[in-house]
């Protein structure tokens, strides 16, 4: 992270020991109030994709295996698919969400860039990848984070966003407030050292979950971000040139240049700062203000539940973990009992074998064509029957797999099996009921993406706050941002100004979708059956109601190859040909 306007050597030892206590006060607070969710949580990781036998008891499994005959205990982990369906779903939903403007200073334009500067962002951060991520642990074990960063490009001094991963959520303590969150890391020694030469080697605050990482000689560390309230002081000005009203909020920077402007009405606003510190036991390692107005950490929840001023959150597969282990105690019952049976042995008489003892002796494990044997009163030897599956251990091992998909609401169709739907509409419907079960996973997933998207609108015009050149990746093309010219009077302006204007999501979904993607799709099926006379002017429509990339461009194609004048010597051309 950057420098802020206040380095960590103007902060005395007063305040940073300040700092050090009121950020281990609040991260035992924290810590405390979500210890329950922290065991459950690797709990449900464990279960949902069979982590060290974690569908097991870890006391059956003991007395199993130290039995005087070590007895199975076999897993067929069915809930990993339901997972993988419903993160991978939520991967590769297009995204519908839309940056535009909200006041009369926003402009069409400028929210299209930021469109393309998050699409940017997204394909830089491999942000699918980070999506995966949390999904898997949202859905199989409740709850997940990423994160936003700040860096500077590899080849120069422009700053850009990126989207992170947080692989470990044991390490994230967040205020359900929103007014301070902990990120933690366990650093090796030697890594430590080197890049804190000096400094205190002491853990900031250890925890039950610290004996998780891998690394034995490390220094734990943590990220502390806090809201510090503060007043702010907020303009209206006066151009008499342009008879244009403009609200600023003064700072340090600004303030001497804002004066010279005529000042309509000034107040003092309530705000908060961002602080960012980087922490080990006795130390502040680094600090830095946060340019934006939010902690930059985004959860995704998997199912939340609030009952007597508990949080609880809950998996996909929280619910169906006791069926899930009902499958798999009558699985290893029947494959016990069928092993342990007798493998169908024959029956004889001491006699009717005599002379051949060890032709029999290895009957059961040398493949012969034939086996000798004598005739005792006109009788051979004869087998015994083969044994037979418990059909009582088939018929539980059925309900409990009855009960993971009713549980679940996943069904056949819906999870790739064949099933008794035959036609389309059926296997649709099949699959809607199935998506209804599962939508407040991908409605929660959607809501953090959504998030993620207001912070970055927040984030954009103050770290793309200079004048570069951003590539508009869905156009495959380049656009100047920040540029400063003079116009005709002489005067500086400021082309692609991020920094004017507000900006909001207009949200949406494929279930959902807006008035305009209505009246397209309903142009789109009319199209099908549009003849000669109709066609003409129903495609021009389709596309002016597009939000699709490039349909202005696929328009303005369409009215011109229609005002087309015909060649010279040719007839004019009928309707339809126009728009051929």
């Amino acid at each position: 992270m950057d420098d802020g306007m206040k380095e960590l050597k103007d902060f005395s030892k007063k305040e940073k020991e300040k700092i050090l206590a009121e950020a281990q006060k609040r991260f035992k607070t924290l810590h405390d109030a979500n210890y329950e969710l922290k065991l459950s949580f690797i709990k449900n990781m464990k279960f949902s994709f069979n982590i060290e036998e974690g569908q097991w008891n870890a006391q059956d499994i003991k007395i199993r295996d130290e039995s005087e005959n070590p007895r199975p205990h076999l897993t067929s982990n069915k809930l990993g698919k339901f997972v993988a369906q419903v993160v991978n779903q939520e991967k590769g939903m297009p995204e519908m969400d839309d940056v535009i403007p909200v006041d009369s200073k926003g402009d069409i334009e400028i929210a299209k860039i930021y469109n393309e500067l998050i699409s940017d962002i997204q394909y830089q951060s491999s942000v699918e990848e980070i999506y995966g991520i949390a999904g898997k642990q949202a859905v199989g074990g409740g709850y997940g984070f990423w994160r936003f960063i700040t860096e500077y490009t590899d080849d120069g001094f422009d700053q850009v966003i990126r989207y992170k991963p947080i692989k470990n959520p044991l390490n994230v303590d967040v205020d359900p407030r929103g007014m301070f969150a902990f990120i933690r890391e366990a650093m090796p020694t030697e890594e430590y050292e080197r890049l804190n030469p000096g400094k205190d080697k002491s853990d900031f605050i250890e925890s039950e979950y610290d004996d998780l990482w891998y690394e034995e000689d490390k220094v734990m560390i943590a990220e502390y971000y806090r809201k510090v309230p503060i007043k702010k002081t907020i303009v209206e000005t006066y151009n008499p040139q342009t008879e244009e009203t403009e609200v600023y909020e003064i700072t340090e920077d600004n303030e001497k240049e804002i004066r010279k402007l005529q000042i309509l009405r000034e107040r003092k606003a309530d705000s908060f700062r961002i602080d960012w510190f980087k922490l080990s036991g006795h130390e502040i390692l680094d600090y830095t203000e946060w340019p934006g107005k939010y902690i930059p950490i985004v959860e995704v929840v998997g199912d939340e539940v609030y009952l007597e001023g508990r949080t609880y959150k809950k998996a996909l597969t929280t619910d169906a973990q006791s069926p899930q282990q009902m499958y798999n105690y009558w699985l290893t019952s029947m494959t016990e009992k069928v092993a342990l049976s007798p493998k169908a042995p024959f029956i004889v008489d001491p006699h009717q074998i005599k002379g051949y003892e060890s032709m029999w002796n290895k009957a059961n494990i040398e493949n012969r064509p034939f086996l000798f044997a004598k005739t005792i009163n006109g009788k051979l030897p004869e087998r015994t029957t083969a044994p037979q599956i418990d059909t009582g251990s088939m018929t539980m091992l059925q309900i409990a797999n009855n009960d993971i998909n009713d549980v679940l609401g996943r069904y056949e169709a819906s999870s790739g099996a064949t099933s008794n739907e035959r036609s389309g509409k059926a296997i649709d419907a099949r699959n809607a009921r199935s998506d209804l079960t599962a939508y407040t996973f991908s409605d929660n997933f959607k809501k953090a993406k959504i998030r993620s998207k207001r912070i970055l609108i927040d984030l954009i015009p103050k770290v793309y706050d200079n004048q570069r050149v951003i590539r508009l990746r869905n156009e495959d093309t380049t656009v100047e941002i920040n540029k400063v010219i003079l116009n005709e009077k002489m005067e500086k302006v400021i082309i692609n100004d991020l920094s004017k204007g507000s900006y909001d999501m207009r949200t949406r979904s494929v279930t959902n979708p807006s008035k305009r993607e209505q009246i397209s799709g309903t142009i789109e099926r009319a199209l099908q059956y549009a003849g000669e006379l109709y066609a003409p002017v129903l495609l021009p429509l389709l596309f002016e109601y597009s939000d699709a990339p490039g349909a202005d461009k696929i328009l303005a194609a369409i009215q011109q190859i229609a005002n087309k004048p015909p060649e010279k010597g040719e007839g004019k051309p009928s309707e339809f040909e126009q728009f051929m």
